[in-house]
């Protein structure tokens, strides 16, 4: 999909961090609310009034030492600043239940997703940006957009879900100019 994207729109800022995990785990184990930082990820908008195209993928191990009938949940977040508010724009979610397993068990699970975030540039500064054709430099052109992997606790302290040693992860913002500008 965002080749057909870019092929048709001409865009060619295209900001992308991809990632094998080789040192240290990113994970979230435990039944409270928990939050890992997987990577932060800017771009800075040629046009105030553009959309921003996420691309997501990330490669999920879900572990339990315990016998279980469900895992999770766990979820792939994306965040940015909304009104001087860091704020969850997207997620998707990873949950089973109901389905007996044994001891040790240890599962892959992909999160993946394609996203439009339409105008966000408006949202960071509305005053400066409300007039489309104002000769005042928007600063909230630069985007920071942050993924996290976020369980609001799980169900067993037994279980861990993140990214192990040897999974991957791909992140892809792409500025999807307004036919309208």
């Amino acid at each position: 999909m965002p080749q057909n994207l870019t092929i048709r729109t001409g865009t060619d800022n295209i900001q992308n961090i991809s990632q094998k995990i080789t040192t240290t785990p990113i994970t979230v184990s435990g039944t409270t609310e928990l939050t890992k930082q997987i990577a932060s990820l800017p771009i800075t908008l040629n046009n105030v009034n553009s959309s921003v195209l996420i691309c997501a993928y990330a490669t999920c191990s879900i572990a339990d030492t315990a016998a279980g009938t469900q895992i999770g949940p766990v979820y792939l977040q994306v965040t940015r600043p909304v009104d001087g508010v860091q704020t969850i724009i997207y997620q998707t979610e990873f949950q089973a239940k109901n389905i007996a397993y044994t001891a040790n068990l240890a599962l892959n699970n992909h999160f993946g997703f394609d996203w439009l975030d339409a105008r966000p540039a408006p949202s960071m500064c509305p005053d400066i940006c409300s007039t489309p054709n104002s000769a005042i430099a928007c600063p909230g052109a630069t985007i920071n957009y942050t993924f996290n992997l976020y369980t609001p606790g799980l169900i067993n302290a037994t279980q861990t879900a993140g990214l192990q040693a040897n999974d991957l992860y791909s992140f892809t913002l792409i500025e999807v100019p307004n036919n309208n500008q």
